[in-house]
């Protein structure tokens, strides 16, 4: 949710945001998720 929340999501949620909403394809927004799941867990 943090990831959705920070503003990084797929083109049909962003649609819903507004046009000017920034997206990720698929692939990146998975990488992002991945990413901040690597630093939660990292911190602990």
């Amino acid at each position: 949710m943090e990831t959705v929340e920070a503003g990084s999501m797929t083109k049909d949620l962003a649609l819903l945001v507004g046009d000017s909403q920034g997206w990720l394809t698929t692939e990146g927004f998975i990488d992002k998720v991945a990413a901040n799941l690597d630093r939660a867990l990292a911190a602990g």
